[in-house]
């Protein structure tokens, strides 16, 4: 091929509609041309477009309609979000992407000066920008704001990026830390992520569940443990009839119970070796046994 027609065909792709449309789109959310809106986080501000995250997102809609204050302003202030999270949710609406370490626009100098409180299991801001494996929190979060900026296809999208991430990071110490994470700030009546999570666990369930870390999250979360138990049943890969189908109900049955009869701390269901082929489960607290 000549240089003339490597020449023509890069000036094809540049001149592309995919290419322009993306070069526009770039213009609009690093640049703000024609911003007609702002939304502001922790001291950031974003210029944005009402055409571009009220056409996407329920919050954005109804905070911009109407006659309340974000309206007539057209500022949209989240003083309690994560500042790099909201980058990622507004990366989304312009490129349907996100970065799962870094950001598309440039939030530089003002991530420094913001304070990170840590929990003191989970990795910090700067351990997760510089780490390979530490994506899952990332996926999480993304989704969590998507379901409260009311952005289904974002919420599709983080769950699957994080189902990815598990597939790449499930032999990793980080793995059950991350998926503890997850549930921990997931909305209550969310089930697509806990579905996400189970999937996951499902994939090569032999392996990961000889993990005692595993085992130690599985006995915390009954739901979680449920859902696998059936989804490996369904896949055929537990096996044993009407002897699985007791465990399943039984397991379901436990999941009904609130308190502990004894204790009465709300109940964490633990299990045993044997205590399926028994029908039974411990209360994580006081060890008091409860029999199906």
């Amino acid at each position: 091929m000549s240089s003339s027609e490597t020449e023509s065909d890069q000036s094809d792709q540049a001149t592309s509609p995919k290419s322009l449309i993306q070069t526009t789109m770039k213009d609009l959310f690093l640049c703000g041309q024609y911003s007609d809106m702002t939304v502001t986080c922790q001291g950031f501000t974003f210029k944005a477009h009402r055409s571009i995250l009220c056409t996407q997102s329920d919050l954005f809609r109804g905070a911009m309609s109407g006659h309340f204050k974000e309206g007539i302003t057209h500022t949209v202030d989240l003083p309690d979000d994560d500042l790099e999270t909201v980058e990622r949710v507004l990366s989304f609406l312009y490129f349907n992407d996100y970065h799962e370490k870094h950001h598309i626009k440039d939030l530089g100098r003002h991530l420094e000066s913001l304070e990170d409180h840590p929990h003191p299991h989970w990795p910090t801001r700067k351990q997760r920008a510089t780490s390979d494996d530490l994506g899952g929190y990332t996926h999480a979060e993304v989704y969590v704001a998507a379901d409260k900026f009311g952005i289904p296809p974002l919420k599709t999208f983080a769950s699957n990026r994080f189902e990815e991430w598990c597939a790449e990071n499930w032999e990793c110490q980080i793995f059950p830390i991350t998926l503890e994470h997850a549930l921990a700030i997931l909305p209550p009546h969310d089930t697509l992520f806990q579905e996400t999570i189970v999937s996951a666990i499902c994939t090569d369930a032999p392996r990961i569940l000889e993990d005692d870390a595993m085992t130690r999250f599985l006995e915390s979360h009954g739901k979680i443990a449920s859902g696998v138990l059936s989804q490996l049943v369904q896949d055929d890969k537990i096996r044993g009839g009407t002897q699985v189908e007791h465990i399943a109900s039984f397991i379901n049955w436990a999941l009904l119970k609130d308190k502990c009869s004894i204790c009465h701390v709300k109940l964490q269901v633990k299990l045993r070796p044997g205590d399926f082929e028994s029908r039974m489960f411990h209360c994580a607290t006081c060890n008091t046994p409860y029999y199906r």
